[in-house]
């Protein structure tokens, strides 16, 4: 059931229905049974690079996704809750909603994504899906509520929260852990950390992550909070997820390793290639003996696990000759202030420069703050600056470019599944970026 509300009674019916359950009026008219090898449903890829295209995936395509994800969460809970919130056109978030249906969970609908944080309680989930950043901002969301609290309260979170993390650290590297600390981290727990967790229902056990990677800092961040975050990387070309994290073999910063289903080698180049009898039936993989090439960089490390850098078609050049990955700058970036989506660019140019999508209410905010336009623009040139010191200098960026306006599908710069269009943004703003660079020059 879909409504506008989610009070107790949607939530009792918004289990998604099995098939058999559906009314007859619903139900395929065709006559003929279908078969493992008969086509289930075509997707479209979300279009980040350019035109959206049409896969095809087969009935027994369908359900080796939903085993090769359902089998790595065994030990949910029967009935286990969770919400689905990410848009349908996401392969993903439907393959879930499959999961549930075969292992009795219970996946509640939000019929608006942007109200989740205010339906994720009712929910009560206990497993979580969603891009990384939802967890930035979520971080930033825990944060910034800490820093607002008076002084007593902020120095308890704070020595709650350190707590957390070296409990955490000390568990996940399988040290001893002396009995203070422990009792210390339950009465962090009573006191800050179990009602931070409330914050997402109370029941959750996992958070799952994929799209783009997540940096080590902000997981192990939640980890001190109490969660877990796993993250998995797949492509629309393959309806199974290429590797994930599950709770029982799980590395930090990685994207899991391989399922049982794919196979994956790293080229020359380092690009990621798969093969797999996922991938859709009207892809052909060409001159890499029955690999199809991903488009993603990446590397296998000794324990199977794969590690990925960022996509291939993004890497640029600078003038001086200096290969560029920006991923990891924006990674850096996407903690600033005010700061919804950024690019990293430079392609041909002497330096890096930096556009920071700040929408107009929040530049309101950061400028009231700041005193001032020219100051906001410059306190967040200093935030970009000390985001990045840790990089290279030749990937700091030397400028940044704040753009204002609200990013969406409907205007063209992200995907359905709300995915930045690198190479739309940057045309649709290539005049500002030339007087970015033409005033750095002068």
């Amino acid at each position: 059931m879909i409504s506008n509300q989610l009070d107790d009674s949607s939530i009792s019916n918004a289990r998604i229905c099995r098939f058999d359950d559906m009314p007859l009026s619903l139900q395929p008219m065709d006559h003929s049974a279908p078969n493992a090898s008969s086509f289930a449903t075509v997707i479209f890829t979300s279009g980040t690079t350019g035109r959206p295209k049409a896969l095809w995936y087969t009935h027994h395509q369908i359900v080796t996704a939903i085993r090769s994800i359902a089998n790595g969460f065994a030990d949910l809970p029967d009935q286990a809750h969770t919400a689905c919130w990410l848009p349908l056109a996401n392969p993903f978030q439907r393959i879930i909603n499959l999961c549930a249906i075969a292992s009795n969970w219970i996946s509640f609908v939000v019929p608006d994504p942007t109200q989740i944080m205010q339906t994720v309680q009712a929910i009560e989930p206990h497993f979580f899906a969603a891009v990384p950043r939802f967890y930035e901002k979520l971080l930033q969301a825990i944060e910034g509520g800490i820093q607002q609290k008076p002084l007593w309260q902020r120095a308890l979170a704070m020595w709650a929260v350190g707590i957390g993390r070296s409990m955490a650290e000390k568990s996940l590297g399988g040290k001893n852990i002396v009995w203070h600390l422990k009792w210390m981290h339950r009465m962090a727990d009573a006191l800050v950390l179990g009602k931070i967790r409330r914050m997402m229902g109370g029941q959750l056990k996992y958070l799952i992550s994929g799209s783009a990677p997540l940096s080590k800092e902000l997981i192990a961040k939640y980890r001190g909070l109490g969660w877990s975050i796993l993250e998995a990387y797949g492509i629309s070309e393959n309806i199974a997820p290429i590797a994930m994290n599950t709770p029982g073999a799980a590395r930090a910063g990685s994207v899991g390793r391989p399922l049982p289903e794919n196979a994956i080698k790293i080229a020359d180049d380092g690009e990621i290639l798969v093969q797999s009898g996922c991938l859709a039936k009207n892809i052909t993989p060409k001159n890499n003996g029955g690999y199809y090439c991903t488009g993603d960089i990446g590397k296998l490390d000794a324990q199977g696990y794969l590690w990925l850098a960022g996509r291939k078609n993004d890497i640029f050049k600078l003038s001086t000759g200096r290969k560029i990955i920006p991923q990891a700058i924006e990674q850096a970036l996407a903690k600033l202030d005010g700061v919804e989506h950024c690019i990293a660019m430079g392609h041909n140019r002497k330096y890096v420069i930096a556009l920071l999508n700040v929408p107009t209410d929040r530049w309101r905010c950061l400028k009231g703050r700041q005193g001032g336009e020219d100051r906001a623009r410059a306190y967040l040139k200093r935030q970009a600056r000390m985001a990045c010191s840790h990089l290279p200098r030749y990937c700091q960026p030397a400028d940044i470019l704040v753009i204002n306006d609200c990013f969406s599908s409907r205007t063209g710069e992200l995907t359905t599944n709300n995915k930045l269009r690198r190479n739309a943004v940057l045309s649709k703003y290539a005049s500002a970026i030339d007087d970015c660079y033409q005033q750095m020059d002068t």
